[in-house]
C-alpha cells in the first residue's frame, strides 16, 4: 500500500504534489491542535483531582482532631435550647414581635440531617421595616447564636424613606434530636 501511495504521489505534477502536501500539513495541524487541547484538558483535570485528593487527605489526617472538637462543641450545646422546624418559626415570631417587625415567611425547610443533628432553615422577607426595629430584631437573633444563625441576608433601603429597610434573609436553627 505504501508503494502504491508513493507511486501515486510521484506521478503527479508539482502543483498537485504541493497541494497534497499542503492538505496533509493542514490535516496534521488540525490533528495536533485537537490532540493538544485534549491533552491540556486531561492535565487540568489531573491537577484538579490531585489537589482534591491532597485536600481530602489533609482532612482525613485531621479526623481525630475534628472529631474531638466536634464532641467538645456538642457537649457544650444544650439540647433544650435547640429548635426543631416548628419551634424555629415560633421563636422567630416572638423575636419579631418583641422588635416590632412584621415579616412574611415561607415554610421551614429541614436541611441536612447528620444523624442526631439537623439544620432547619426559614426564609424571611421583611418589607419596609424601621431601621431601629430591624437592628433590634437582628441583635435578638444574634443573642440566640449558635442555636439560631442568619445564613443569608440581603438588604436595601426603601425608596423615599431612608429610615426604613427591606430585608430578605435565611435564618437557620441547629437541632439536636433526643
Amino acid at each position: 500500500m505504501t508503494r502504491a501511495l508513493r507511486a501515486f504521489f510521484l506521478s503527479r505534477v508539482l502543483r498537485e504534489k504541493l497541494l497534497l502536501v499542503a492538505f496533509l500539513g493542514i490535516g496534521v495541524v488540525m490533528w495536533g491542535s485537537a490532540l493538544s487541547s485534549r491533552a491540556a484538558s486531561f492535565f487540568r483535570a489531573k491537577a484538579a483531582t490531585t489537589a482534591q485528593l491532597k485536600d481530602q487527605d489533609l482532612w482525613l489526617k485531621r479526623k481525630p482532631q475534628i472529631e474531638a472538637a466536634t464532641h467538645e462543641a456538642a457537649a457544650q450545646m444544650d439540647p433544650a435550647k435547640t429548635l426543631d422546624p416548628t419551634l424555629l418559626l415560633v421563636e422567630i415570631r416572638r423575636i419579631a414581635n418583641d422588635a416590632n417587625v412584621k415579616f412574611n415567611s415561607s415554610n421551614v425547610t429541614s436541611g441536612p440531617n447528620f444523624g442526631q443533628f439537623s439544620i432547619n432553615t426559614l426564609r424571611l422577607n421583611i418589607p419596609a421595616a424601621d431601621w431601629h426595629s430591624f437592628a433590634t430584631f437582628y441583635q435578638h437573633l444574634q443573642e440566640r447564636a449558635p442555636y439560631l444563625a442568619i445564613t443569608e441576608l440581603a438588604m436595601q433601603p426603601v425608596r423615599g424613606n431612608p429610615e426604613q429597610v427591606t430585608a430578605s434573609m435565611n435564618v437557620s436553627s441547629f437541632e439536636i434530636k433526643h
